[in-house]
């Protein structure tokens, strides 16, 4: 579906192609945001009629996401305008051309995390306050905290594992299927930890994989708290960056204080905003990290 828009017709949207990321990456790069080349195929992959780019005189200026979580959920993300072309009301079109094929998908809830400069846009289109979270960051980890890990049962999995079971326990806290994005992240990630109790039941999982500027610590899954703390350690000795990003839903108190812990600190807000009816019987106070702005 391509849009052109009679009082500003130099300005077209259509579908993303693969020769497009060239020209997102720089915008991505100007905005320095922590994604690379690979979020935005794995997002493609997902959603190939999702993720749209608007060209003027055919050079991109900006672009936007969406991947679907079956008919459940639609989600938003990589909402990006090169700086130059700010103020345009390009966000807005990109976003509003994004809902219209959400809605004509018959997606039943369209959710984002936004920047605080970026709440007021959506709040115009109709969105609503969910939640609030914060990236938490620390720049030199070179000397990690240790964290006790005994009796914790933890298992770091190889990429030929299973991991039915880590996306099982994930649909049955968040209510949504995330297993076609889980399995993709788990692929590219460096490492995947699940913790498990003396009996064998799993209480949690976690994921750490690279970002273009850190390491991103996220998505993390944890059913009781006291496996909270071992499992992110055992996923930051994984690290291949000294600097971490980490994204934590503030109701989620136990997770920002371990952080605090290690060393990071709060950096900048992000907000939880939906479209669209809730989803029954979700516990977001579960997720320790979530996977990405640009996945929820």
């Amino acid at each position: 579906m391509t849009l052109r828009k009679a009082d500003d017709p130099i300005l077209w949207i259509r579908k993303m192609h693969r020769n497009d990321l060239d020209a997102v990456e720089r915008i991505r790069e100007s905005a320095e945001w922590n994604q690379t080349e690979a979020d935005w195929h794995r997002l493609m992959h997902l959603e190939p009629e999702g993720c749209f780019v608007m060209v003027e005189k055919d050079t991109v200026k900006a672009a936007t996401t969406l991947i679907g979580f079956k008919k459940t959920l639609a989600w938003i993300g990589m909402v990006l305008v090169d700086e130059k072309h700010r103020g345009r009301g390009i966000a807005t079109r990109l976003v509003q051309h994004a809902l219209n094929y959400a809605r004509d998908q018959s997606f039943k809830t369209i959710r984002l995390d936004a920047t605080p400069q970026g709440q007021p846009v959506y709040k115009k289109l109709g969105f609503t306050l969910d939640w609030n979270l914060n990236r938490w960051q620390i720049d030199d980890i070179s000397c990690l905290p240790e964290v006790s890990i005994k009796n914790s049962g933890l298992q770091v999995h190889s990429k030929s594992d299973d991991l039915n079971a880590l996306f099982a326990l994930d649909n049955n806290f968040l209510k949504i299927d995330r297993s076609a994005l889980l399995s993709k992240l788990a692929q590219t990630s460096h490492s995947v930890v699940s913790a498990c109790n003396s009996e064998g039941k799993l209480k949690g999982y976690g994921m750490l994989r690279s970002g273009s500027f850190a390491d991103y610590l996220g998505p993390i899954i944890c059913t009781d708290p006291n496996y909270g703390p071992p499992l992110v350690s055992c996923l930051l000795k994984h690290r291949r960056h000294h600097r971490i990003v980490w994204d934590i839903p503030e109701i989620n108190t136990k997770a920002e204080a371990t952080g605090k812990s290690l060393g990071f600190s709060p950096r900048r807000p992000l907000i939880r905003m939906s479209l669209g009816p809730g989803i029954p019987g979700e516990k977001p106070e579960l997720q320790w990290a979530i996977s990405d702005p640009s996945t929820g």
